[in-house]
């Protein structure tokens, strides 16, 4: 998404959810992605792990798609999507992409689903393939060498180095529990705190009103963190990029 010769409109809510509309005429396929600021820098030191097990959490169930199964028949079946979600320094990052235009609505829906109404199920399932995950990246040499630079730039107890060590070293998870996961999602997984990334033919009018039914009741606790994001629009000479990130205040 980073060259766009398209017409790119940014609103919001009034929860505040960010909605960035990138609309492109005549094209078959849709690309849906949503940015959450929950990743690895904000992880508290007491439970280190935590938001990498939240982001495995977040596919064994839904309110209404009961497993991961159902989750993920539902998006080669249904959405005929391909489908990725991560966690980095900074962000959750979950994406819908290469899907037919008609079926956005049905994609927003299933954004909704795994967002805001996950079951949290099969936590010490996650916890295994999570160790195994990590005995994996422990041996990688690419992973050893990012650890080394960071250590060089950086003072080692240094909150940067210590967000990419949990990356590499999770072996605490056994304190985490089901509470834990629902405490950071309820902190962080919160309208104000997401930004939606659209890219269809669909005009600003039709997408706003789709929008706002999926996700405009959702409310934003009292006391949630403050969060500002900025997002900017650049020229540049083979299009359009956006520039995305955020303040803690």
């Amino acid at each position: 998404m980073n060259k766009m010769s398209d017409s790119i409109e940014v609103f919001k809510l009034k929860n505040r959810l960010t909605v960035v509309n990138i609309s492109r005429g005549n094209i078959d396929n849709a690309y849906l992605k949503c940015i959450i600021k929950a990743g690895w820098i904000l992880e508290p030191k007491s439970k280190p792990g935590v938001f990498h097990l939240l982001e495995h959490s977040l596919m064994n169930g839904t309110k209404n798609l009961k497993s991961s199964k159902a989750i993920f028949n539902y998006i080669e079946h249904i959405i005929k999507a391909d489908f990725n979600l991560s966690i980095n320094d900074y962000y959750t990052e979950l994406e819908l992409t290469n899907f037919p235009k008609e079926n956005l609505e049905k994609s927003l829906e299933l954004v909704k689903e795994i967002l805001f109404y996950p079951l949290f199920k099969n936590i010490e399932k996650e916890k295994r393939v999570i160790i195994l995950e990590n005995k994996q990246r422990k041996g990688n040499i690419i992973n050893i060498l990012n650890l080394l630079e960071r250590t060089s730039v950086f003072k080692e107890e240094s909150r940067f180095c210590y967000t990419f060590k949990q990356q590499i070293d999770e072996g605490n998870l056994d304190k985490i529990r089901k509470r834990d996961l629902i405490k950071i999602w309820e902190k962080y997984f919160i309208p104000k705190n997401m930004v939606l990334f659209i890219l269809s033919d669909y005009k600003k009018n039709k997408l706003m009103g789709m929008v706002k039914r999926i996700f405009g009741s959702f409310k934003n606790p009292k006391n949630s963190p403050k969060i500002q994001w900025n997002i900017k629009k650049k020229d540049i000479k083979e299009g359009k990029s956006i520039i995305i990130g955020y303040e803690d205040n």
